[in-house]
């Protein structure tokens, strides 16, 4: 029979046994309960902070929250179930969970890095288009992109649910007697998943974070250079009518001039906002690279057809989906608001506590 189609390419060969990966089994349990209660945490924080708070119950904020759905989905469904197969290497539910968890793992990855993405693009409108944006959009508006995403995600999962026998391996091994639960990996798919979920959006975050970074630069300076020339003639006007009434200018201008200190200031709040914003900006992306980059390469090896252990390359998604416990942080431990909505739900949970 000619091979019409791609060939599937192994993960990891049936003889492969797990008998020597007793500490490492435990390191990834230890692990996975980390990442699983780190990202529940942070996720139902900001989820609670939005449903208790309606002063942040704005556009952007729902992004925010939206984000921490797909993360708490991701947080208590797709990373137990990665965990436990990379344990045990023996899928134990059945079929139709199989497909369900697959459809979760490449679905959810999905929406919560192009997430990432309508985020950047929702604070770039913001700084460039300024209060009209602001004052036109609404949370329906906002929500859409959103609600885009996850039919994409549907509509690129399809395969699975419709075409499960061809485009999953879920059979019990004759020499190992554990059954498999992986999507067949061609190296067409492997490329397609790469480039939509991780590649794509770590490129688009860096385009537009960049232009985001140069326009907040740029609108320091503008400000800088406007209220220097105001304080500039204010001034000069304040120094006319003194030197007018005492006939000595040397009073007022000389070696402690109000000009070079106002301006000088507003340079140091300047260089300080910018080093700001660039370590937030520098944070996000080089934490989704760090998180994504070992699920990368090994789908490239795979799409070149060199065998990725089943272990390696689990323990690459699982190090990936860590990224859903980090952006809780990273979006909105800087938001004040957020911080005080946090500190009240903790505070809550204490007094509650106490009262058992």
């Amino acid at each position: 029979m000619t091979e019409a189609t791609e060939t599937t390419v192994s993960l990891i060969s049936d003889s492969e046994t797990f008998s020597s990966w007793t500490v490492f089994e435990i390191l990834i349990l230890l692990i996975g309960i980390t990442i699983v209660t780190a990202s529940a945490i942070g996720n139902l924080l900001v989820i609670a902070s939005w449903k208790l708070y309606p002063s942040i119950r704005t556009p952007s904020n729902i992004l925010l929250v939206s984000l921490a759905v797909t993360d708490l989905l991701i947080g208590t469904i797709s990373i137990p179930l990665t965990f436990t197969f990379s344990l045990t290497q023996n899928w134990a539910l059945g079929k139709i969970p199989c497909a369900l968890w697959l459809c979760s793992v490449y679905g959810f990855t999905f929406i919560s890095s192009n997430h990432l993405v309508v985020i950047a693009i929702d604070r770039y409108r913001i700084l460039v288009e300024g209060v009209s944006y602001l004052q036109r959009r609404s949370v329906k508006q906002a929500l859409e992109p959103v609600i885009f995403l996850w039919i994409m995600a549907i509509l690129l999962m399809s395969p699975i649910y419709l075409d499960f026998e061809g485009t999953v391996n879920y059979n019990k091994s004759e020499k190992t007697s554990r059954w498999v639960c992986e999507a067949k990996k061609t190296s067409s798919w492997i490329l397609l998943i790469a480039i939509i979920s991780i590649l794509g959006p770590l490129v688009a975050l860096v385009m537009i974070y960049m232009k985001v970074f140069r326009e907040l630069k740029s609108s320091f300076w503008k400000q800088i250079d406007k209220q220097g020339n105001d304080e500039l003639k204010s001034i000069e006007s304040t120094d006319t009518s003194l030197e007018n009434r005492s006939g000595n200018s040397q009073k007022v201008f000389g070696e402690q001039s109000p000009i070079n200190g106002l301006k000088t200031k507003k340079i140091v709040l300047a260089k300080e906002k910018e080093r700001r914003a660039g370590l937030t900006l520098g944070f996000l992306i080089v934490t989704f690279l760090v998180c994504w980059t070992p699920y990368l390469i090994s789908t490239f090896l795979l799409a070149a057809k060199v065998p990725v252990p089943r272990f390696l390359f689990l323990f690459s998604a699982i190090f990936g989906f860590s990224n859903a416990c980090v952006n809780p942080i990273i979006y909105t431990v800087r938001n004040q608001e957020f911080q005080k909505c946090f500190k009240g739900i903790i505070i809550r949970f204490v007094q509650l506590f106490k009262c058992w």
